[in-house]
């Protein structure tokens, strides 16, 4: 499985179209779904006030999303779940199967398609926006936790290519121009390394991370290169969605079209939790979409330890013990800044 080509696609950030980008998305990724021969569809949702709303899709004709559509007008409480659940699931093992059996209006929707479940990769950091890849099933299933890890690790990719996606063309609330010049990420880079790691520009605000942006230029060289075709799996291990949980590394060329790597700022979403410190804000932001301790560790580029300690003493400030209280606090302060 070539996960690095899927990773590579995903930062196709010059880009401008949002629904060019996630077409883009579907043959690299197409794979990573397994032998299922179905039609993965792509979209960019919000949720807020409203629920669910899908700003974008890699092919708005497609059966699918023709019946999402629908799903989320009849029935969007179990559409607004889903797409409020883990990296990596599907959607009936995520609602629960009996409320997932009664769901009339899934049925109406998705059997005339021999779809009896869906699978979705939903790539969201606690913020309001995210992207997800679905594609019908025949059956209805689980996914395992081996299924499971790779995917997430994709799925932390995509998000991090949003961020920056937003930081380069704005709100996708705002339709894009499909003339909007492409942006070239160079310009007020906080940092630009050779592939071998060589520091060829860095900002004051970089300086002090640079031995760890050297380290992970290296990493992704290696990734892409014999780590990608022996062990493809430590290939996407070794490629983090963030840098100390600040920079993201992107390609960028010159005029000789030599490759060169771009550091930009581009943080998670914080939780809005003011008593906390800005890591612990990011942990337990990530912790109450019930990402695991090793995926927000690859997620924001940090140790598993670090990642341990500050969700211990992020917990321990909230006065909470469960993951529960977490997430229940979470979305009261989501629900209350939209309404």
């Amino acid at each position: 499985m070539d996960w690095i080509r899927a990773v590579e696609a995903i930062y196709q950030i010059d880009e401008p179209s949002h629904e060019r980008w996630l077409s883009s998305l579907i043959e690299p990724v197409a794979p990573l779904f397994g032998p299922s021969g179905r039609e993965i569809v792509a979209s960019l949702f919000h949720m807020g006030e409203r629920g669910l709303r899908i700003f974008a899709a890699s092919h708005d004709e497609a059966a699918i999303f023709v019946a999402t559509n629908r799903l989320s007008e009849e029935e969007p409480a179990l559409l607004v779940k889903s797409f409020g659940g883990v990296p990596v699931a599907t959607m009936s093992s995520h609602v629960g199967r009996a409320a997932f059996r009664r769901s009339k209006a899934f049925a109406r929707n998705f059997h005339p398609l021999e779809a009896r479940d869906a699978l979705g990769l939903l790539a969201r950091d606690g913020g309001p926006w995210g992207v997800c890849l679905c594609t019908s099933l025949p059956d209805i299933r689980r996914v395992t936790a081996e299924e499971a890890a790779p995917l997430q690790r994709v799925a932390a990719h995509i998000h991090a290519a949003l961020r920056l996606r937003f930081l380069a063309y704005g709100d996708p609330a705002s339709p894009v121009d499909v003339h909007t010049p492409k942006v070239l990420l160079s310009m007020g880079a906080d940092a630009v390394l050779s592939p071998s790691g060589k520091a060829l520009h860095l900002e004051p605000v970089a300086q002090g991370h640079a031995a760890a942006l050297r380290i992970a230029a290296v990493a992704i060289d290696r990734a892409r290169a014999r780590t990608r075709r022996e062990d493809p799996n430590a290939a996407l291990e070794a490629w983090r969605a963030l840098v100390h949980g600040e920079w993201s590394l992107v390609d960028s060329f010159d005029s000789d079209n030599r490759r060169f790597l771009v550091a930009r700022r581009n943080p998670v979403h914080q939780a809005n939790l003011p008593s906390l410190s800005r890591r612990e804000r990011e942990v337990l932001g990530l912790r109450a979409r019930l990402h695991g301790v090793k995926l927000i560790a690859y997620e924001l580029g940090v140790s598993p330890a670090t990642v341990s300690r500050e969700l211990r003493t992020g917990m321990r400030k909230l006065g909470m013990k469960r993951t529960i209280d977490l997430v229940s606090l979470l979305e009261g302060e989501r629900k209350g800044e939209s309404s």
